[in-house]
Order: C-alpha cells, then sequence, then structure tokens
C-alpha cells in the first residue's frame, strides 16, 4: 500500500451537505457551506443578481469584475460560507423575505450572454 497517495480530510467542523442558497428574513442570501466549497465562491469577491418574474426564479452570476449592480460578497473568516447583503434587489422587484425566507436548491446553467450561473427557484423551497 502506497501511504503516499492518502489525502488528509481537514474540513471538519463544516456542513459540506448543505448544498443550498439561504434566503433570510433581513435581506441576505447566505451560500452554505456546501454550495459555497463545490462552486468555488471563495475565489470570487461579487455576485450580480437576476430575477425572472415569469418564473419567479433568482439567478446568481458570481465574478471578480467590477461591473455595474454587483454585490460584494462576504466570506466567513475560515472561508466555508458567504453571504450577501442586497436589500434593493429585494426592494425592487418587491420580493418578501418573511415569506421567502428558507433554503433553496441551486441550479448551473449556461446563460448565452453571462455564461455559467446558478439559479434558485423561489416555488421550490427545501427547508
Amino acid at each position: 500500500m502506497d501511504i503516499s497517495k492518502f489525502e488528509q480530510f481537514t474540513k471538519t467542523g463544516t456542513k459540506l451537505s448543505n448544498n443550498n442558497i439561504s434566503i433570510n428574513k433581513a435581506h441576505n442570501f447566505g451560500f452554505n457551506s456546501g454550495f459555497y466549497h463545490r462552486s468555488g465562491i471563495k475565489n470570487f469577491k461579487f455576485v450580480v443578481l437576476f430575477f425572472n418574474k415569469q418564473e419567479n426564479s433568482i439567478g446568481f452570476l458570481f465574478s471578480n469584475d467590477e461591473v455595474g449592480g454587483r454585490f460584494t460578497i462576504t466570506h466567513s473568516e475560515n472561508k466555508t460560507s458567504g453571504g450577501v447583503t442586497c436589500r434593493s434587489f429585494f426592494s425592487n422587484y418587491d420580493l418578501k423575505c418573511v415569506e421567502m425566507a428558507g433554503q433553496y436548491l441551486p441550479q448551473e446553467i449556461s446563460h448565452p450572454d453571462f455564461g455559467k450561473m446558478f439559479v434558485i427557484d423561489l416555488n421550490k423551497k427545501i427547508k
């Protein structure tokens, strides 16, 4: 057995199975540890948000580019999760955080203009 092929697991204290984006009542999106880790959110400074009224869904485009309409991601101290406060986004689309608060399973899509994005369906709250 080649012992040099072993990799030490060091991510104790994180819930990597939580592959969700959460919305709380304080107008925040939370990028739970599983989603944060799998999607490489620690490598990004900003998120640009999109809203699809017809499908009642929100799109997330993670970026390091200082484009207009971006929100700054707040990363946890140990870089295991993150979030963004975006009261103006919720207010602009008259979205009620109290009713929407919960967790949503993001789906990765390829947008023809923006590339890789993640989308949550507000009609499919999981918690």
